[in-house]
């Protein structure tokens, strides 16, 4: 097992090498992880079945952020009331995923968009 610690970390963490052989590349495909799960209840390979599954929640919800193409305002743009600000902001963030359900509502059953 390599450990590695940085001066603000209260005790080391444990680093796994990752490799990947692909059929269609001549060289392999290398990758690090840093986790302080620990050696006996995490397996090499039960800590990349982990950090693949959380990888690929962190990607939906980055593919929902671009789809709802939403940009918020720290100002009230001119709202006296909290609940005029959150008025303001909230419109668009509710326009648009009733633009995405429709999208979606489109979509031939059994399809990707």
């Amino acid at each position: 097992m390599v450990a590695y610690q940085v001066g603000s970390w209260p005790s080391p963490r444990r680093v796994l090498l990752v490799v990947n052989e692909r059929s269609d590349d001549l060289l392999l495909h290398a990758f690090f992880l840093v986790t302080n799960l620990g050696k006996f209840d995490w397996p090499p390979q039960k800590v990349l079945a982990l950090y693949r599954k959380r990888g690929s929640a962190e990607a939906h919800m980055g593919e929902f952020k671009s789809a709802l193409d939403v940009h918020l305002s720290s100002t009230d743009r001119g709202g006296s009331t909290v609940q005029d600000v959150m008025a303001w902001i909230s419109y668009p963030v509710i326009k648009r995923l009733g633009a995405v359900e429709v999208d979606r509502r489109r979509q031939p059953l059994g399809s990707t968009p």
